[in-house]
């Protein structure tokens, strides 16, 4: 049986690669942040807890965007894939550099690779939507929490 096979790009493969550590990077400049900053956000919320409450607040919708504006590049960019997959029959599409050496399909089986990779960016992307609702629903439950006990303090 003869395969053909599409050669990977090592340019797009290192590119890549240099993303994910960025990303990784900044991941953990963040996560340090919270530890290295937790302490002083418990002193601030002691002194002004409506102040903190409202800046945290602001924190989860800047982290919100943060994290969702390259999930949803990637997905957009899934979905033209998928798209090119389906209208040429053929996966990878032509033209398109890949970061591993991959399989070429045609025909049929092509076809239902990018109406897989469609269900795909639109499982993705409706999660993601309904993390982004369930994370800030939490933030506002926390924050009225914790401002009805403060309204109960003599």
């Amino acid at each position: 049986m003869n395969e053909e096979i599409q050669k990977a790009d090592e340019g797009l493969r290192k590119r890549e690669l240099i993303k994910a550590l960025i990303i990784f990077v900044i991941g953990i400049i963040i996560y340090f942040s919270i530890k290295l900053f937790s302490p002083s956000i418990l002193e601030s919320f002691k002194k002004n807890p409506i102040k903190t409450i409202n800046y945290i607040r602001g924190v989860s919708v800047f982290i919100i965007v943060i994290i969702l504006l390259p999930v949803f590049y990637h997905l957009k960019k899934l979905w033209k894939i998928s798209n090119q997959t389906v209208v040429s029959k053929r996966y990878p599409p032509p033209d398109t550099p890949v970061i591993k050496d991959t399989k070429i399909l045609q025909g049929d089986s092509a076809v239902k690779k990018g109406k897989s990779l469609k269900m795909i960016v639109i499982s993705v992307a409706v999660l993601f939507l309904i993390f982004t609702v369930l994370f800030e629903y939490l933030i506002i439950i926390i924050s009225g929490s914790v401002l009805n006990n403060i309204a109960r303090m003599p």
